[in-house]
């Protein structure tokens, strides 16, 4: 995002969106859906703006399979 790459924006939060869903992710995968959208529509400041949202979801599903295992 810092070099302004929409794409690979869009790639990544895509592949989120993908891991999460496998996993049972409900909440990550919404976040990433959000910010694939973002990018599809080349909105790299809403993509951004939900990165600490992407992190807190990342880290409550990290913490819910760590409970699981």
């Amino acid at each position: 995002m810092e070099t302004g790459d929409v794409l690979g924006a869009e790639r990544q939060a895509h592949s989120i969106k993908g891991a999460s869903a496998n996993v049972g992710g409900e909440a990550l995968r919404v976040v990433a859906f959000r910010m694939e959208l973002a990018s599809k529509a080349d909105d790299l400041d809403a993509v951004k703006s939900r990165m600490a949202e992407t992190e807190t979801q990342f880290d409550r599903l990290k913490q819910a399979m760590a409970k699981q295992l």
